[in-house]
């Protein structure tokens, strides 16, 4: 970042770049740049409460991989079918809703 250019947001599409980059704002070093991500760990939603993110996409890991495994099943059981796009179930958490009613289940499954 130090030898870039001046950018006003930071999109991140994974969990290991948003934390990095989380780590990194927490330290100042994205000069005042806007944080935002997928991520789905506690270090993601830490970084969220505490304002170094300030927003956090997290798709639902579990329905994700049975979707997976579903597609893989169908497909090695009908060896001519094309495998079908699906869209991956998602939350999305702002540092506002991070204790709402309905992200209580996202949390909740994140600590397990």
């Amino acid at each position: 970042m130090e030898q870039s250019k001046k950018v006003d947001f930071i999109m991140t599409l994974d969990n290991i770049s948003l934390v990095a980059a989380g780590e990194c704002s927490s330290t100042n070093n994205l000069h005042g740049a806007v944080l935002y991500g997928i991520g789905h760990s506690m270090e993601a939603f830490y970084y969220l409460d505490t304002g170094e993110i300030q927003c956090l996409v997290v798709p639902d890991e579990f329905n994700r991989g049975y979707q997976s495994v579903a597609e893989l099943s169908d497909s090695l059981r009908r060896f001519m079918k094309k495998p079908e796009r699906n869209t991956v179930s998602y939350s999305t958490v702002r540092r506002e809703t991070l204790f709402s009613k309905e992200n209580q289940e996202v949390l909740f499954t994140m600590s397990q």
